[in-house]
Formats: structure tokens, sequence, C-alpha cells
């Protein structure tokens, strides 16, 4: 009864929104930790199987985004998605690259402050336009040039105080790329925000 009275009492909607809010967000957490768990095991017992198939990156792109733009909202934080024209298909799993832009876009949300940017993009590159690179780029904390050379390690964390995490997803990243085969990196100065890369190849092993 006393549930039901406070859905009713109109001056109390607006914190019984925020309080499911933030159960849903912790269950959303819990079950994406459980996720990189399985997938630690999987990639451990060399039981990782991605699906290759064509995909339209600017699509994947802009879906993510829009995914994660409640997030950047309730933070004060504006996140674009910008990819130039020519980005089209790359062959990859696809749950697997928006599992990867998932953990690099939460992260920036996660350490860039209110009225940061955060803008997601996409551009040819190689000699022979192999491969496509995207690109996630924030204007948060940064990263201590320390911490750069291990951050895709297992368990490691950008900020060693911060429990938000246990360090597994920039690693799991890794290993998610590099299957397709493809390269992660950073670039990042303290204070002036970060830039993850990776890249996606064009067209198969098979077919190139």
């Amino acid at each position: 009864m006393a549930a039901q009275n406070l859905f009713e009492e109109p001056g109390e909607q607006k914190d019984v929104k925020e309080v499911a809010a933030s159960i849903q967000r912790s269950a959303g957490e819990m079950l994406r930790l459980i996720q990189d768990l399985l997938d630690i095991e999987r990639i451990a017992i060399g039981k990782l199987i991605l699906h290759y198939e064509k995909h339209n990156i600017s699509e994947i792109i802009t879906e993510v985004v829009g995914d994660f733009q409640r997030d950047a909202v309730s933070k004060g934080i504006t996140l674009t998605a910008k990819p130039e024209a020519g980005c089209g298909d790359v062959v990859c799993d696809r749950s697997r690259v928006v599992q990867v832009l998932s953990n690099l876009i939460g992260n920036a949300i996660k350490f860039t402050p209110a009225k940061g940017q955060i803008c997601v993009s996409c551009a040819q590159t190689g000699s022979e336009r192999k491969d496509l690179q995207v690109s996630v780029s924030d204007t948060g904390a940064g990263i201590a040039p320390e911490k750069i050379g291990t951050i895709f390690e297992r368990f490691s964390q950008i900020n060693s105080q911060d429990r938000r995490g246990i360090g597994l997803g920039l690693y799991i990243a890794k290993m998610m790329v590099e299957e397709h085969p493809g390269r992660i990196w950073v670039e990042s100065k303290l204070g002036e925000g970060s830039t993850f890369h990776f890249t996606l190849p064009v067209r198969s092993a098979a077919t190139s």
C-alpha cells in the first residue's frame, strides 16, 4: 500500500523515476560484468567464436550513439556521431563491434565532465583503403602517460581510485578488435581528453 501511495503522489513521481533509472543502470552494469567474465573465459580456452558478415559501419555507429544519448544528456555531455563519407561496409561480427563501441563510449561518458563533448567518427585508412578507422574522442580528464602502455591489459583501470569496474572492458575490446583482425590504440593528454581508435577490415582476408 505504501508503495502504491508513493507512485500516486505527484510530488514523488520524479524521485520514483530516478530510483527506477538507477536500478536499471545497476542491473545493466551487472549484466555487462557477467558478460565480460564469460567472454574472458571464452578467450582463455580458445572458444571465442565471431560471426563475420558485411555490415555498414556508419549505421552501427549511429545506432550505438543513439543508445547512449540518454546517459550523455543526464551528465550534460554532448554526444555526436560524425562518420565521414565513404565509411560503408566492413567485414565484422556486428554484435562484437557494438560491444567495443559501447565500452569506449561508456568509458568516455564516465570520465568526461558536464558540458564536455564526445564524438564518434569514422574514416578510411591504409594505403589501399583496406581498413576503416573508428575513433571515439572526448574532452575528459585524459590518461596519465604511465597508464597508456598498460591500459588494454586485463584488470587495468584508467583511474585506480575508480571502483565502477574491474578493468576488463578495454582488454576485451582489444581481443575483439584483434580477432577481426584489426588494431586498437589510444592517444591522450592529461587535462585535454582522449581518443580511442580501432580499425576494421573492409573485406575479408579470403577476398583481399
